[in-house]
């Protein structure tokens, strides 16, 4: 009996496992997160990642939220004459087989209004939202860039 518990707990831990490495069935990926740190509580961040959209079909990222703060925004950093400035962007489209990289003084997803702090080593939660793959949870993990 324990030999077959003890199999079964195996087999939901490889299970879980797989599942979190599975990219959305529409062949949306989100790869290599990470976030900037974050002193204290009540600040900002910003959090950068790999779209791979390796399905068939158009998608659009329309938004998100992180459980870490009160407001989740998708930004564009640009030059308006001498000036780099961060604009807000309604979202973000994929074309099949496209690639989106979310990186410095580019795109980017700004969490505000933080929970807590942010400290290198540690991880914040995204939820992704799509037109077509619906919700993408990311972890992103915390260090200096």
């Amino acid at each position: 009996m324990r030999r077959w518990l003890g199999i079964g707990l195996i087999a939901l831990a490889l299970s879980a496992a797989g599942c979190a490495q599975t990219p959305a069935a529409d062949g949306v990926q989100i790869l290599n997160a990470w976030a900037r740190p974050a002193p204290e509580a009540g600040g900002t961040t910003a959090v950068y990642f790999r779209i791979v959209n390796a399905g068939d079909r158009p998608d659009r990222l329309v938004g998100g939220e992180s459980p870490a703060a009160e407001i989740m925004e998708i930004h564009r950093t640009m030059m308006d004459g001498d000036v780099m400035q961060m604009m807000p962007v309604s979202g973000i489209d994929l074309a099949p087989g496209e690639t989106v990289d979310f990186e410095p003084g580019g795109f980017h997803v700004m969490l505000i209004g933080l929970s807590g702090s942010l400290q290198p080593g540690e991880s914040v939660a995204l939820i992704l939202w799509f037109e077509q793959a619906g919700e993408i949870r990311v972890s992103a993990e915390v260090r200096q860039p």
